[in-house]
């Protein structure tokens, strides 16, 4: 007889034991020999022990099943809520790749601005400009100051087109952190 053909172990048992206690009965009611009927009890007392420890292994078996199946649920939770813990971690990311993105191509887009404004200013100016600037100087430190101001212009116009490759450089790598957030 098949496992699932039999029932639950629970109801195993109580059958066997509500078989036992008809035996039982009837052998306490039922007339005829004592030979005879002591012998068919007690096959019958041996046949309900025999079924009794079937279904006490059985339940045995079943405890440990559940048991199994808990420990499996349980482990499944833990690594649903590492993975829900995972997802908020790059979504939070996500949003700070994105921001971070904005802002580096507003800062971006400022230097560009101070470039093309510096540029132009030049480009009307022409290199006369720079010469007359040095030349109107009315003495030597005057002509000190002048070029302290066109070597610090200088600078900072180079310091800008640096500060624009590097905000462009970081805007790059947001955007591919950005994709990594997505794809994972």
């Amino acid at each position: 007889m098949s496992e699932a053909s039999r029932g639950s172990p629970v109801r195993r048992l109580r059958r066997a034991a509500g078989a036992f206690f008809v035996v039982l009965a009837f052998a306490q009611v039922a007339p005829g020999p004592v030979g005879a009927q002591t012998t068919d009890t007690q096959q019958e007392l041996d046949q309900a022990r025999e079924q009794l420890e079937d279904l006490r292994r059985d339940f045995r078996q079943a405890k440990a099943r559940v048991d199994q199946i808990r420990a499996a649920i349980q482990s499944l939770t833990n690594q649903i809520s590492q993975v829900t813990t995972h997802i908020e971690a790059l979504d939070l990311a996500k949003v700070e790749a994105e921001g971070g993105i904005e802002r580096s191509r507003d800062k971006a887009e400022e230097l560009q601005g101070t470039l093309n404004d510096r540029a132009r200013d030049v480009y009307i100016r022409g290199p006369a400009g720079v010469v007359e600037l040095l030349l109107d100087a009315d003495s030597l430190n005057d002509l000190a100051d002048r070029f302290s101001f066109l070597d610090a212009l200088t600078r900072k116009d180079a310091g800008v087109a640096e500060g624009l490759v590097v905000q462009r450089q970081e805007l790059v790598e947001l955007r591919g952190s950005l994709q990594e957030y997505r794809a994972e």
